[in-house]
């Protein structure tokens, strides 16, 4: 074997070791990010009602959870698109090595799915989360009529 040889093999393993990480650091993003927003989203439902009452939270905690939940997604579509260039790097390097085209295309397609499915669950997290923060919104509104209404018949009553 000779020495360009053994530093595209190198750089394959390299390449490899890099998925391997890659793919536990997937693992705690979803599992850790999983936990965070059914615990944010449960809290905020339990909640409603307080936040309601303090109707100027609301629309600073929709945006911040907005972002937050959107930057979840957008990290699984950075994963999915760099499983995909490293997929392209590995089938190049194996070609100048005369392996088998795409020998580790398989691997990669089913984790690129994992990821895919992963990014549309924190999708579906968005979506129940701005459902919840309009909900949120309405609900303060009409709470806060109710008061204004409270406190004109109060000045009646007086």
């Amino acid at each position: 074997m000779t020495q360009d040889q053994e530093i595209i093999r190198f750089l394959i393993e390299q390449k490899l070791i890099f998925i391997n990480t890659t793919l536990s650091i997937c693992m705690l993003w979803w599992v850790s990010a999983v936990v965070f927003s059914g615990s944010t989203l449960a809290g905020v439902w339990l909640r409603e009602h307080q936040i309601m009452e303090n109707s100027k939270v609301i629309p600073w905690l929709g945006v911040i959870l907005c972002v937050f939940f959107t930057s979840i997604i957008g990290f699984g579509v950075m994963i999915f698109i760099a499983l995909w260039n490293i997929e392209i790097e590995i089938n190049e390097l194996a070609l100048k090595l005369a392996l088998v085209p795409n020998f580790y295309s398989t691997e990669l397609i089913y984790f690129r799915i994992g990821i895919a499915i992963g990014t549309g669950s924190f999708i579906l997290v968005l979506f129940a989360w701005i459902w919840l923060w309009n909900r949120l919104a309405q609900g303060a509104k009409i709470y806060n009529e109710g008061k204004e209404v409270e406190q004109k018949a109060k000045q009646v009553q007086v």
